[in-house]
Formats: structure tokens, sequence, C-alpha cells
């Protein structure tokens, strides 16, 4: 039986993956184009959620793992939290311009754009 620190991390681990997925997932859908799909692309991504997952597993703060990071590294904890929160802003991103490109509602948007774009 592992111990529950242990179990915490492994489950962190498999969200990860899971997070991974949909951040690779997003990103090959964002792009207006059809990207060709490159698996080592995306198991990269894959195993980035993993780190990420194992860090957050922990029960860790973005402040406490930045420190932690940042010390591993020799980085200041604000330049490591700064990284973090683009990627979180960047994956929200990504998802908008799936949301814009992909669905029904991107093209509504576009048509109340075009409504008050005449207007003004």
């Amino acid at each position: 039986m592992l111990d529950p620190q242990t179990q915490m991390i492994l489950v962190g681990v498999a969200k990860g993956v899971v997070y991974g997925g949909i951040a690779g997932g997003i990103g090959y859908i964002k792009n207006e184009t059809w990207e060709t799909f490159d698996p080592y692309k995306f198991l990269r991504t894959l195993v980035i959620g993993a780190i990420v997952g194992g860090i957050t597993g922990t029960g860790t703060s973005i402040d406490d793992a930045s420190a932690v990071i940042g010390a591993e590294f020799g980085l200041h904890p604000e330049v490591v939290k700064t990284f973090i929160m683009t990627g979180i802003v960047a994956v929200a991103d990504n998802l908008v311009k799936v949301i814009a490109r992909r669905t029904d509602l991107g093209k509504l948007w576009n048509k109340i754009k075009d409504f008050f774009g005449k207007r003004i």
C-alpha cells in the first residue's frame, strides 16, 4: 500500500497526463487550418502535463511550486510564477480560439461584431 503523499502525487500525475492531452488537443484544433498530427509533440505535452500534475498533486500552491522550481533552476520565484501564469493564459487563449473557430458561438460573435461595427 502506498503512503497518502505518494498516492496524491500519482493521482496528480494521472490528472496531469489528462490535462496535457486536453492542452495538446486544443493546440491542434485551435488553428484555422488543420495541423498535421505530430505524435512526438503530443507526447511532449503529455509529459509536461504529468510533471505539472505531479507538482500540483502534492497540494502545493503556485507560490510554493514557484519557489521550489526556482530554487532548483536558479530562478527567482516570481519569474517561475510568471511562466506558470503565462502558460495558463496561453491555454485559455487557445481555448477561446477553438470556441471562436470551431463552434456556433464563434459565428455568433462574428455576427455581433459585424452588426455593431457597421453602426459605429
